[in-house]
């Protein structure tokens, strides 16, 4: 079993590093800043839709100004659809203003993207941009393409039923609220998970170790971090 999530666990980081990884490359350069500054956004899009076509690990990237205001936006439907974006606000960027310039939080995915996928959080990744100044204009927010991270969930549990482990669950949970994060039955993604005080007294100890954005053996937590 340990051979099991601990394999689980080191495909499921290397996603997420992954992503963090090429999300730093992205912003290594402030061309979102300029592109606001100087409302050159039509070029935005056709640079978002580069990236989106080059890596499967993205959902959506989208490009705010300081209050949340979308201005450009791609995601992975097959019809585009990035005018229905424009002008929807994301309420929640004015609370990032005094944040760190590139950082990583888990979030409800926003109410206007309309992706087939069933689950309503994922982890987003965010760069405050800056105009020719310096001073901060905006976010460009990149949200992970969280059926990923289900798709490495279902493979463990499958690797627990080839070894004759019929009974087990594997899920990826927030031990700070205890609610499933990825689970092997999809369903039960976004519940609080059934507890006892065995598994409680585990999810707090020491002996669940740090491997990157998730600790993962019985359970995986996720906090806003710098990147």
């Amino acid at each position: 079993m340990a051979l099991i999530n601990n394999n689980g666990a080191r495909q499921v980081n290397a996603f997420i590093r992954l992503q963090e990884e090429t999300f730093s490359n992205w912003t290594q350069d402030d061309v979102f800043g300029l592109a606001i500054e100087f409302r050159t956004l039509n070029e935005v899009q056709d640079y978002f839709k580069t990236l989106m076509g080059g890596n499967s690990g993205f959902d959506m990237l989208l490009l705010v100004d300081r209050h949340g205001k979308v201005l450009s936006a791609v995601d992975r439907q097959e019809k585009p659809r990035t005018e229905l974006f424009k002008g929807s606000s994301m309420d929640f960027v004015a609370g990032l203003e005094n944040g760190p310039d590139r950082a990583a939080m888990y979030v409800k995915r926003p109410d206007f993207i309309q992706s087939s996928l069933p689950f309503p959080h994922t982890y987003l990744f965010r760069f405050k941009t800056r105009d020719s100044e310096g001073k901060s204009n905006g976010f460009f927010l990149a949200y992970v393409n969280w059926s990923m991270v289900q798709a490495k969930t279902a493979a463990t549990m499958d690797e627990y039923l080839a070894n004759g482990i019929q009974q087990a669950e594997v899920i990826v949970v927030d031990n700070t609220v205890e609610t499933a994060l990825a689970h092997s039955r999809p369903q039960q993604v976004g519940r609080q998970i059934d507890n006892h005080s065995a598994l409680e007294a585990y999810l707090h100890s020491p002996a669940v170790e740090e491997a990157g954005p998730f600790v993962w053996q019985t359970a995986a937590s996720i906090q806003p971090s710098p990147i």
